[in-house]
């Protein structure tokens, strides 16, 4: 199966070109953070989005992080964290400790 990758601005333009398997499992990678975002003209932005989206990119396929924010609102609710320690993140000050949602596929 061929996927085509669109520039945002210009969806005519094919950027490039990707061979993708089409039995292979789709794996995603997930940034959360639980903030208040600024909504203006049908899109979110701001400092809550920023941090999810750099966090975003510290996972790893499959994986889902979230800072200790997202697991103090959890508390309670028998989800599982694990400690991955402080990370620096590009456009942010303080390190931030990440820890990794620990899930299993149903079945």
């Amino acid at each position: 199966m061929l996927i085509h990758a669109y520039v945002a601005d210009n969806p005519e333009k094919v950027s490039h070109l990707i061979l993708v398997d089409a039995f292979a499992p789709i794996r995603v990678r997930i940034g959360l953070n639980a903030g208040e975002p600024i909504a203006e003209d049908e899109d979110l932005f701001g400092t809550a989005v920023n941090l999810a989206a750099r966090i975003c990119l510290q996972a790893e396929a499959g994986q889902i992080l979230a800072p200790v924010v997202d697991r103090e609102l959890a508390a309670g609710k028998r989800f599982m964290f694990a400690d991955l320690g402080e990370t620096e993140l590009r456009g942010f000050e303080d390190p931030v400790r990440l820890y990794e949602l620990r899930w299993q596929e149903a079945g």
